[in-house]
Formats: C-alpha cells, structure tokens, sequence
C-alpha cells in the first residue's frame, strides 16, 4: 500500500502529518431520493450559473444588507420616541 504524506502548519508552528492509505474494502453510497437530488441540482446549478456573472448576485445580497440596517435602525429610532 502506498503512503501519501501531507503536512499542516498551524499557528502555533507545530507540523500535522496525515497518511492517506487506500481503503481495504469498496466504500458504496445509497443512492438519493428524488428530493435530495432536486436540491442538489438547484444548488450547484444556481452557483455554476451565478459563477461567470456575479453582479446581480451581489446587487442583491447589498440590497438585503441595506434593508436589515435600515429596518434594525428605524425600530431603534422609534423606541428611543416612544421611550423604551
């Protein structure tokens, strides 16, 4: 059997070691149901969709930040007229 070697420093400077060796027995999956695999397909089509063009994607996700800081704002606003 082969070894694989890779190492990982990590912040305190000390060196992990992880061996890879090849399995002793076949690993097989079960297949999915029908929900799962839809999921699965919307997801990693909306990502590789969104990948080339990332605008509209960002545009919104502004949009939605924006409208969570106004809306935390104006109910902070309102409790400080009402005297909460």
């Amino acid at each position: 059997m082969r070894n694989y070697l890779l190492r990982f420093i990590d912040d305190s400077g000390l060196a992990k070691r992880m061996f890879f060796d090849r399995p002793r027995s076949w690993i097989l999956y079960e297949p999915m149901d029908r929900e799962k695999s839809l999921l699965l397909a919307m997801t990693s089509s909306f990502i590789t969709s969104s990948f080339p063009y990332p605008s509209p994607l960002f545009d919104h996700t502004h949009q939605m930040a924006l409208s969570s800081y106004l809306s935390v704002r104006s109910l902070t606003r309102f409790k400080e007229r009402v005297g909460h």
